[in-house]
């Protein structure tokens, strides 16, 4: 049967609360001793030889901390190589071996606080990485560890507490001046009223709320620090506040008004970064009307007369130029009335003509519609095929001869 077994003597040498000389001693480690007893059987002449003590032999000793008998979390786990002396006898510093595991990486880590720690101590008798628990029993406390719970008035001091230790309710009123304490960490609650002036707080940490009524005027505050939502509706009256232009950037238009005249409106200036006022111009067949503060927009119907041959002559005015590809149509208000006795029906046809050279340009003409007042609507195209842009003669007078 290859089990050994260790006897137990554990002492706390260094303990988990050391005081000496009024200061915190160095917490290196738990000192334990035990022997190692092999109880495998060994058969000499006459008995059997039980529980032998394994004497000057080098093992392995493993030693893991959790926080209860279930061994549910793992505090501290660490490894040492020890020899035994020639009655069985071996020693080690729990703390000092080599940490194998464990949520905390030294002893000091460990929440003792919770008060339910349990030490398993496992042995490996060859050294050879296979262990065999031996105990695993509940860590108790010792004088020095009473100790904490009866320490006199005034034997702790602030730099033996660890950051953020200390309460509110552990300080006694006026025990820290204001100087004592870091930056950010005093909030208003901990300041008595009127107990500090407005040119004792560090810049923008005034708020609104900390101002009374009336108690700073515009003239104290720094350019670009007032925001809209910090003006009221209506408190600002633009007619009597803002002089000269007002920039686009900020509203307005960025362009003077006093010289302007009816019919004018405003047209964006991206090389000035204004607005410019300007008048509208009518292209063909585009009437505009200009009143005070109104502008009128129509494309009136063009009306055509009858030649004695019984062509129609219609003046339709151009910019001239077509470009390559494109179209020119007439306005779709062309209306033509009938000739008498000869009324428009829907499958006429119309033959069309110019008085200036077309320049390659197709033309084509057709009925649109009858008007109810038995007027033609008709649609005159003019198509460049060519490559290059064409530039006609204008106005441009168009024949048409109805065919029925």
């Amino acid at each position: 049967m290859n089990k050994y077994i260790v006897l137990i003597a554990v002492f706390l040498l260094a303990g988990l609360a050391v005081k000496a000389q009024d200061k915190v001693a160095n917490l290196e480690g738990i000192n334990y001793q035990a022997v190692a007893f092999d109880d495998e059987n060994h058969e000499i002449v006459g008995a059997d030889v039980v529980n032998k003590p394994l004497f000057e032999r080098e093992i392995g000793i493993r030693f893991t901390i959790t926080d209860g008998p279930s061994g549910v979390v793992t505090y501290y786990e660490e490894e040492h190589i020890t020899t035994t002396d020639k009655y069985g006898m071996f020693g080690a510093t729990i703390g000092l071996g080599t940490a194998v595991g464990g949520d905390y990486v030294k002893l000091l880590d460990i929440p003792w606080i919770n008060g339910d720690q349990w030490l398993m101590v496992e042995v490996s008798k060859n050294n050879d990485g296979s262990y065999k628990q031996v105990n695993y029993d509940k860590l108790m406390a010792v004088p020095f560890a009473f100790y904490t719970d009866d320490i006199a008035d005034n034997s702790i001091t602030t730099h033996k507490i660890v950051d953020e230790a200390i309460l509110a309710q552990d300080i006694n009123t006026g025990a820290v001046e204001t100087s004592e304490i870091l930056d950010e960490t005093i909030q208003a609650q901990d300041i008595a009223t009127g107990a500090v002036e407005s040119s004792e707080i560090l810049d923008e940490t005034i708020v609104a709320g900390d101002i009374a009524t009336g108690a700073i005027e515009s003239a104290e505050i720094l350019d670009g620090t007032i925001l809209n939502e910090d003006i009221a509706n209506a408190t600002v009256d633009l007619t009597s506040k803002v002089t000269n232009i007002l920039p686009v950037a900020n509203g307005g238009t960025g362009s003077d008004g006093s010289n302007v005249v009816d019919g004018q409106i405003l047209i964006g200036d991206a090389a000035s970064g204004r607005f410019v006022p300007t008048k509208i111009t009518p292209g063909d067949g585009i009437l505009i009307t200009e009143t005070a503060g109104q502008i009128t927009i129509a494309s009136p119907p063009i009306s055509a007369s009858v030649d004695s041959d019984g062509t129609f002559t219609i003046p339709v005015g151009s910019n001239g130029d077509i470009s390559a590809g494109q179209s020119w149509e007439s306005p779709a208000s062309l209306q033509i009335p009938p000739i008498e006795g000869k009324p428009f029906e829907m499958g006429d046809l119309f033959l069309a003509s110019a008085n200036v050279d077309l320049k390659g340009c197709l033309l084509s003409v057709y009925l649109q519609s009858v008007a109810g007042g038995g007027d033609a609507k008709l649609k005159v195209i003019l198509f460049n095929p060519t490559n290059n842009t064409v530039t006609l003669q204008t106005p441009v007078t168009f024949k048409f001869l109805l065919v029925k």
